[in-house]
């Protein structure tokens, strides 16, 4: 019998700067990436824009596309929901500029699909296992919020030669699955741990329909509750 926990989930937040200074910077020197620039401009522009990102809050990232015709832009956060105030509050005070396009969260661009059909594969030195391998369990859910905590699990069997480093690609393809968004709405924590392999848990290509149905979803599949 699994038990889930019922909590008040405690918002975790990173602090941020004035994100006028970071767009200031970014107006001042946009002329490195505009009218058909060089790979040298390009590089530059990036390393400072890195540079004032990094000012404005440490552990942001960012994506840029520079074209004849348009200047792409996502700022992203890893999947981490303590940088989602800090990422909508820049993309807020973003300046309207011609041929900048803007955006922020990382989107999904893996399907279940993809994972039941096995083309998902998690690499790492001396590892090679099927996304579709994977399991879950949901472990707490917070009532206000309506974000569950999860365990996602991977196989006891497995030899893990660097485990921080499994967990890190693992973390990589959950974002690319379910999208940063997604995983903000939903997602109070994410934990990982092994399993033998006949254990009840869920595969995870059902992760994403199950935590998309309501709580009582949750709540009726368990005979005890933690409160």
């Amino acid at each position: 019998m699994r038990t889930i926990s019922i909590k008040t989930e405690l918002k975790k937040q990173v602090i941020y700067n004035n994100p006028h200074h970071f767009w200031s910077w970014f107006k001042q020197d946009l002329y490195m990436v505009q009218n058909y620039p060089s790979l040298n401009s390009v590089r530059d522009f990036a390393v400072w824009f890195s540079t004032h990102l990094y000012y404005y809050c440490k552990g942001i990232g960012f994506k840029i596309v520079v074209s004849s015709e348009v200047i792409d832009i996502n700022f992203y956060a890893g999947g981490n929901p303590k940088f989602i105030e800090a990422i909508v509050s820049l993309v807020c005070k973003a300046p309207k500029l011609d041929n900048i396009k803007i955006k922020s969260f990382q989107e999904a661009d893996i399907t279940v699909k993809d994972i039941k059909e096995e083309l998902i594969i998690i690499k790492t030195d001396n590892l090679r296992i099927q996304f579709n391998e994977l399991r879950y369990a949901v472990d707490e859910i917070c009532q206000e919020s309506r974000r569950f905590g999860i365990t996602i699990y991977y196989s006891e069997f497995i030899f893990i030669k660097d485990k921080a480093t499994l967990i890190n690609e693992i973390y990589e393809h959950l974002v690319r699955y379910l999208g940063e968004q997604f995983i903000f709405k939903k997602i109070m924590y994410i934990n990982f741990a092994s399993c033998y392999p006949n254990n009840n848990y869920q595969p995870v290509s059902y992760l994403k329909q199950d935590l998309n149905n309501d709580v009582i979803y949750f709540l009726d599949s368990v005979k005890s509750i933690d409160i």
